[in-house]
């Protein structure tokens, strides 16, 4: 909800309240904004697009919430025209094409997958033929691209879709088909009104040979007309739970024929003969998908981020009950009860900003690994992406719904911005990768490196598993004794409570977390092939231990989201970052650490690594924590730096005036100046009491 001039009145004391507490900031807003962009160039760079452009654009500050789903949708196509178009007239680069995308947009993305999907396919993994045709097309919305994987009957089990991709030898040509009603592709985001090309997941068959899942790309409308071309059914799927200015659509394909060229041959080929040359290693065909989830880790961050400045800006202005003798209320975010349910949200999306830059850089080495023929750190990130495509989503979900909750009944409302937020986001729980059966990749993973380390084998640890290797080596180093050391036993003395805020501390304990669970789900699996009176193979082992693994990769993933937290701190540390601003993120990541250290607490002391007592001791200091980050959260959502047509919201506005926003919102609804609803004809007879008087029938 953009700001607009409100009717006159009084300043609110929420306003006021907002306005006190910038007065006198706990550290340099400025420069934790340059931090939680990236850089100063991008933050002014980010502003200038936002007031010279989006600003001053009448269709980009068009309202939304009183538009029904075929409105929005075409509003979101209006909006998408004016990006292009400005793309184009300032001759962007794909960074600044992204921050006028983060600045122009308040709605779901309708052309997402487009962008990181379709065209990040094209360029990593189409022949350069193909790229040359179509690539640039693409950046500029000349074709409009769509990721086509699931089907109507299969889901997270890629290798049983059912389209089939058929060679033509005679033609050189592939032959598209969907044998069954299970087989459509369904769900598709821009694909049931907008796309006019997608990259399709296909059975690939050669002389009735089946070679598995491959990516195809097909053109599913005619440029000129937009009609859907010969022997293609596409349509939209309905209504949602949210993002209404998304078309997620259905495929049919009846015997449709594409070039051989346009199969996806980056890692896979077949000549005109027939011949198929397998990938070099069996997981390449996954690139292009741990490139969507390195994405999807970033954008977790930066939706849990507008939420939680949302819910924390209304905690201030919202006053309830006096905690004083006085009659003046206090602000909801001076109670521990709203802090305790707040501040996760707060510290995990900064977690999750420097979880999705470490992230990107571990794909970016993947990259340029891949292209030195090389794929030593291909199953790593493969794991790894999986593991935090689950982590991060589910944790922004649930922040996300935190949030709107802690606003209490004008959360409820449309105009407080956190139901569509929440609404348009949550479905990516369950899109890339249903969030359960994702944790299975890192545990596989996980566990196959486990068994090779303790039979001996010698192994070169990736970035995210060293600690693994050192904790095996002194595992075989006790041979089965005991052993007191900080790897086995938490360190923290009797009434030193503070020393849950040492970094060694606490990663300690979440290695130790998770060096247990992998023991405990090896011995798990070995205990029962030893002792299997039903002869039960190893995938029916598996299956039966999926919460062990489901657990597992969490912990793992929360090691290394903590792990990039302490990291990034010191990073600003060393470079010369103000005093206040990394003081500042070390509280807020200790209060990271130590509120998922007790929320799990059953994990860490289920083998006594923390006693009772050390129990005690953490909850204090968690306490403390707590209370130190009141006076710094005000500046660390500032520091988001989101501008009021990002939020579209009138409990997060910045400038505090909540009341006046929420009057004006019912003002601009449509129907607010009917003094009488059109609907009352259905019950004027009701009021009126016309049925009593009418004609009795006997009874039934």
């Amino acid at each position: 909800m953009t700001s607009k001039p409100l009717f006159v009145c009084e300043p609110e004391k929420g306003a006021l309240l907002l306005e006190k507490e910038r007065q006198n900031p706990p550290f340099p807003i400025r420069e934790l904004t340059y931090i939680f962009d990236g850089a100063k160039e991008i933050t002014e760079k980010r502003e200038w697009i936002r007031h010279n452009i989006v600003a001053k654009d009448v269709i980009l500050q068009s309202p939304k919430y009183f538009l029904n789903r075929q409105e929005r949708y075409a509003r979101s196509l209006k909006v998408l025209r004016q990006l292009v178009f400005y793309k184009l007239k300032y001759n962007m680069t794909d960074e600044e094409w992204l921050y006028l995308q983060w600045e122009g947009y308040n709605d779901s993305f309708p052309t997402m997958l487009h962008e990181f999907a379709f065209l990040p396919f094209l360029q990593k993994a189409a022949t350069e033929e193909v790229q040359k045709q179509l690539v640039p097309l693409a950046k500029n919305y000349g074709i409009i691209g769509a990721y086509s994987q699931t089907e109507l009957g299969h889901g997270s089990n890629v290798q049983g879709l059912e389209t089939t991709s058929t060679f033509i030898k005679e033609t050189d040509e592939f032959e598209l088909h969907t044998p069954t009603l299970t087989s459509l592709k369904w769900w598709p985001g821009c694909l049931g009104q907008t796309a006019t090309h997608t990259i399709i997941m296909a059975r690939m068959i050669i002389d009735g040979k089946d070679y598995g899942i491959h990516p195809f790309i097909l053109q599913v409308r005619c440029l000129n007309t937009h009609t859907p071309l010969p022997g293609i059914t596409i349509g939209e799927i309905g209504p949602k739970l949210g993002t209404d200015a998304v078309d997620n659509g259905y495929l049919k394909l009846n015997h449709v024929r594409i070039p051989r060229k346009n199969l996806c041959m980056a890692f896979s080929s077949v000549d005109q003969n027939g011949k198929y040359t397998a990938p070099a290693h069996p997981k390449l065909a996954y690139v292009g998908m741990v490139s969507v989830r390195a994405t999807i880790v970033q954008d977790a961050a930066r939706n849990l981020a507008q939420a939680v400045t949302i819910a924390v800006r209304y905690s201030i202005v919202r006053q309830q009950f006096s905690q004083k003798k006085s009659l003046e209320e206090s602000s909801v975010l001076n109670y521990s009860m709203q802090q305790y349910r707040l501040f996760p949200s707060l510290a995990t999306a900064y977690a999750l900003t420097f979880t999705g830059r470490a992230m990107k850089r571990m794909f970016s080495s993947l990259e340029s690994e891949l292209k030195r023929g090389e794929h030593s750190l291909l199953s790593e990130v493969h794991a790894v992406s999986s593991g935090f495509k689950s982590l991060t989503t589910t944790l922004a979900g649930e922040g996300m719904e935190q949030c709107r909750l802690c606003c209490g009944g004008h959360g409820y409302t449309k105009s407080s911005g956190l139901p569509d937020l929440y609404a348009s986001y949550i479905g990516v729980v369950t899109a890339e990768g249903e969030n359960y059966l994702l944790t299975q990749q890192t545990g596989r993973y996980l566990l196959k490196l486990f068994q090779k380390l303790m039979s001996g084998e010698e192994v070169k640890p990736g970035q995210t598993t060293e600690y693994i290797l050192r904790a095996v080596k002194h595992q075989i180093s006790l041979g089965g004794q005991n052993c007191s050391c900080e790897m086995c036993i938490c360190p923290v003395k009797e009434g030193e409570h503070t020393e849950f805020l040492l970094s060694r501390v606490q990663l300690a304990a979440y290695q130790h977390r998770t060096i247990r669970l992998l023991t405990d789900l090896a011995n798990d699996i070995q205990a029962q092939l030893a002792n299997n009176p039903e002869n039960l193979s190893f995938v029916q082992i598996w299956n039966s231990l999926q919460v062990e693994i489901y657990r597992l990769s969490r912990a793992h993933c929360l090691y290394l989201v903590a792990k990039f937290f302490i990291e990034a701190v010191e990073e600003i540390r060393q470079n010369g970052g103000h005093e206040s601003v990394w003081k500042s993120l070390k509280t807020l990541c200790d209060f990271f650490i130590l509120y998922y250290l007790e929320k799990d607490i059953g994990e860490f002391s289920q083998d006594n690594y923390i006693s009772r007592g050390q129990i005690l001791l953490l909850r204090k200091q968690l306490k403390i924590t707590m209370t130190s980050l009141r006076p710094l959260a005000l500046g660390f959502v500032d520091a988001f730096n989101f501008s009021d047509h990002q939020l579209d919201s009138c409990l997060g506005r910045f400038d505090g005036r909540v009341y006046e926003a929420l009057y004006q919102y019912v003002l601009d609804d449509p129907s607010s100046g009917k003094t009488v609803s059109e609907s009352y004809k259905y019950i004027r007879p009701l009021i009126r009491q016309e049925f009593i008087h009418s004609p009795k029938i006997s009874k039934l």
